[in-house]
Parts: C-alpha cells; sequence; structure tokens
C-alpha cells in the first residue's frame, strides 16, 4: 500500500526520497532526522537536507522540543491547497498569454525594422523583377532621381551589354520622368577612376566579366553583378543607402 502512496506522491511534487518521508511522517507523527533517515534506509545528512527542501516547500512542518528538531506532516490537505495555487497560477499566466505573445509580436517588430532588408535575386528568371522591382519602389515611393552607378572597363565590354538583360529599363525611367545621376567606373583592365557624367550610352554599358550596377534612391541599394552567374541583390537600409548617398555626393564634389 505504502508503495502505491509513493508512487502517486511523486506526481505531486516530490521525488522518492520525500516520498518515503512524507508517508513516514503521516503514519507515525513527529520525529527527528536520524529516525527518519533510519525509516527510509538512508544517510541522516542526504535525510535532512530533503527535509529542509520539503520544509520550504511547505510539505512539512518543525518544531524544537527539548534540543531537537522535530518534522511532521502539519496539514493533511497540503497538497490541496498547493494544487489549488498552482492552478491559479496557470490561469493567471493563460490570461496573460495573448498579452505577451502581442508584445513579442511588438518586439519582433521593432528588431525587424532596425535590420537591412535584403532580397537575392537569381539567374535568368529574376532578372526582370530585379529591374521591376527597381521602378515598384520608385514609383511607390514618388522618387524623381536616382544614382545609377556602373564599372566600365574595356574588358567588360567584350561579350554581354546590358540591353540584353532589359534593353528597355532606362526608357521606362525616362517614361515615369525619373531623372538618373550616372557615374562610371573606368579603366582598361581595372577601374581607374570614377566620373559622374550624362555622355554615355547607359543601354551598351557593359554586363559581363564581374562588371558591377548599383542603383541608389532613398533607403534602397540595388546590387547587380555580371558573371557567368550573375545576381543582384537588393537592399532596403537608411544607414547603408545613407552611405551610399554619402559617398556619391562626394564623387559629385570631385566630378
Amino acid at each position: 500500500m505504502n508503495n502505491n502512496i509513493e508512487n502517486i506522491l511523486e506526481q505531486f511534487w516530490l521525488t522518492k526520497k520525500e516520498s518515503k518521508i512524507f508517508v513516514f511522517l503521516y503514519q507515525y507523527g513527529k520525529k527527528p532526522a536520524s529516525t527518519i533517515a533510519r525509516a527510509i534506509w538512508d544517510e541522516r545528512t542526504n535525510t535532512y537536507k530533503s527535509l529542509q527542501k520539503m520544509l520550504r516547500n511547505g510539505f512539512i512542518s518543525e518544531i524544537t522540543k527539548d534540543g531537537t528538531k522535530l518534522f511532521f506532516v502539519a496539514d493533511k490537505q497540503v497538497f490541496k491547497y498547493k494544487l489549488k495555487a498552482e492552478i491559479e497560477e496557470v490561469e493567471k499566466k493563460k490570461n496573460n498569454l495573448e498579452l505577451l505573445e502581442k508584445e513579442l509580436e511588438e518586439l519582433e517588430k521593432e528588431s525587424f525594422a532596425k535590420k537591412p532588408g535584403i532580397v537575392f535575386f537569381e539567374w535568368v528568371d529574376w532578372i526582370k523583377n530585379f529591374y521591376d522591382d527597381i521602378i515598384r519602389e520608385i514609383s511607390k515611393k514618388w522618387y524623381k532621381l536616382i544614382k545609377f552607378f556602373a564599372s566600365n572597363t574595356l574588358e567588360n565590354h567584350w561579350v554581354d551589354k546590358f540591353w540584353k538583360y532589359y534593353p528597355n529599363f532606362f526608357d521606362k525611367l525616362k517614361k515615369n520622368k525619373i531623372s538618373v545621376d550616372i557615374f562610371l567606373w573606368n579603366g582598361i583592365s581595372i577601374l581607374e577612376e570614377i566620373i559622374k557624367t550624362n555622355n554615355v550610352e547607359l543601354d551598351k554599358l557593359p554586363a559581363w566579366n564581374s562588371s558591377i550596377q548599383l542603383f541608389i534612391f532613398g533607403d534602397f541599394v540595388y546590387i547587380a553583378i555580371f558573371k557567368e552567374i550573375p545576381y543582384w541583390i537588393k537592399i532596403e537600409s537608411e544607414e547603408y543607402a545613407n552611405i551610399m548617398h554619402f559617398l556619391m555626393k562626394k564623387i559629385e564634389i570631385k566630378k
């Protein structure tokens, strides 16, 4: 019978040893640690540690008689009260769960707002999407000027030109009355200088051999890198865009 009770007690916050202690005290009343240790076949120091834990959790009580501490079960309904308190605590947490989830959601939004939004556009299927996305963001925010930054070395010109990827992109910008400030990295085999110019056919700019294009406006920086397998990146970040705007401004001063 005792073993069955001890198994049940283990479902109510007590360890195996603590269950043995509780059953013993429930049956025999006030006892010192030494007597309890012998009854459960345990070392006195270990038993005393278990008794102290049970005291802290309110399962047993103690009194001192003739200088000896005696331990006992003070309230036979202790598990009922403890379970009631735990249920009330769970109900309280359940009531606050929706509020917690809302607060965490707001925190996540706040955290996400501080991170740069980065989108990768991959290979052929995404080429048009990349440039259409630029036009879409420009139109959405009513931007009237963008900065266009492109590499223009002789080696870049050997194979593909930009018109191959999106032949009417710059025409669309012009149709939407979007002005383009053009900055070129010029050179023979390496990038030797950066100039600001309007004297260039944009559709015939190189799109090969690691040539690069950057489109900068507002909080957006779009990067196109043309290689055997080209890729395109969209970055939405106020801090990053501000750095690029600042660098472009310095180039304008030194043109």
